[in-house]
């Protein structure tokens, strides 16, 4: 076989068959300059491979979306990508650096990759970790363990267990008297859910301000089993309660305060209360002034840095030598803990 004696783009003999006159007739072969019958030395085949291409290179990019490297021939593309669409031959990749814009050039003008919002997706990312903690922690740490199907129970503590001492001693500050049976841990997926959800929503609103407390809470003539047990659980409905600051549901700092509308067991007898959690966020404080039309929080005045939008709850007193929160949203508390007591009539300490 004779070999064409034409060079190839890449500097190199092309290795078609020669027609009668020396060349295989494809491309520009044909019209080529005539070779002696053996291959110039490789030096001036380099020379040659130099003169052409050195200053040129491929337009079109990799698949990683870099630029091609390869030496480019009369068509603006490398051996490789002769013939690939503009279009299929500049592409951009989702790996490359985010802070950066990469401009990628074509016979039509100027393709334009765009950046990823790098802040905003290590913003959301930092968000849906909180909320994973917040709910998926999913339950506080010091819960006991419930048997599968089971989301709502009542767990009696311990009188050695260092969170009924605590509450024990709050409780006594101005309950001196009064002899606790019990101290049970309310553990009800679904109520603790709803709070955790709303103390995420309070934590992003209010830039981290959430002022969580723990406060007293008598039912009254309510059963505490409705607010704490099962799925069908009440919570704290607000639209329940009234008082000094309107239609809500009310928490005292004193244990002494919430016994005068505490629960008694139709069975045992003993007085029985809550010690919840409480989501007060910002707070409008009355003092002794009172606000009964109240149905909701009042609106935060135009210098609060939360403005506009309304107060999370509302605070008054000392009433009946008690301060009091109120909220006006179910899940803004949690029955955390119910204690069980007895304790004569007015035999409360101050």
């Amino acid at each position: 076989m004779v070999q064409c004696k034409a060079i190839t783009g890449r500097g190199t003999r092309c290795r078609n068959k020669a027609k009668a006159n020396g060349y295989c007739g494809i491309g520009s072969h044909a019209a080529q300059a005539v070779y002696p019958s053996t291959p110039p030395p490789s030096s001036e085949l380099t020379t040659i491979k130099t003169r052409k291409t050195s200053s040129i290179k491929c337009g079109a990019r990799t698949k990683s979306g870099h630029p091609c490297r390869n030496k480019a021939g009369t068509s603006g593309f490398c051996y490789r990508h002769q013939g690939v669409p503009v279009a299929a031959a500049v592409k951009t990749t989702p790996s490359m650096s985010p802070s950066k814009k990469e401009k990628a050039t074509t016979k039509g003008g100027t393709i334009k990759a765009m950046p990823i919002l790098f802040n905003q997706q290590m913003k959301a990312q930092n968000a849906k970790r909180l909320l994973i903690d917040v709910l998926n922690s999913g339950v506080p740490k010091e819960w006991d363990t419930m048997k599968r199907g089971v989301r709502s129970t009542k767990v009696d503590l311990k009188s050695t267990d260092e969170v009924y001492k605590k509450i024990s001693k709050r409780f006594k500050e101005t309950m001196g008297t009064a002899k606790i049976h019990s101290i049970s841990r309310v553990q009800n997926t679904y109520l603790w859910e709803a709070y955790s959800a709303e103390r995420f929503s309070m934590i992003t609103k209010n830039k981290g301000t959430i002022n969580e407390k723990c406060l007293f809470h008598g039912t009254s003539s309510v059963d505490p089993k409705f607010i704490y047990d099962g799925s069908n659980s009440s919570g704290f409905d607000s639209r329940l309660g009234s008082g000094f600051y309107g239609q809500g549901a009310y928490f005292a700092e004193k244990a002494r305060y919430s016994h005068d509308y505490a629960h008694a067991d139709s069975k045992t007898g003993h007085k029985q209360m809550f010690l919840a959690r409480v989501l007060t966020g910002f707070s409008k404080d009355y003092g002794v002034k009172r606000a009964s039309g109240l149905k909701r929080p009042p609106d935060l005045p135009p210098s609060h840095p939360a403005a506009p939008g309304l107060y999370d709850s509302v605070q008054g007193g000392p009433h009946s030598g008690s301060i009091m929160c109120i909220v006006y949203q179910v899940q803004k508390a949690y029955p955390e803990y119910l204690i069980s007591y007895s304790c004569a009539i007015g035999d409360g300490d101050w």
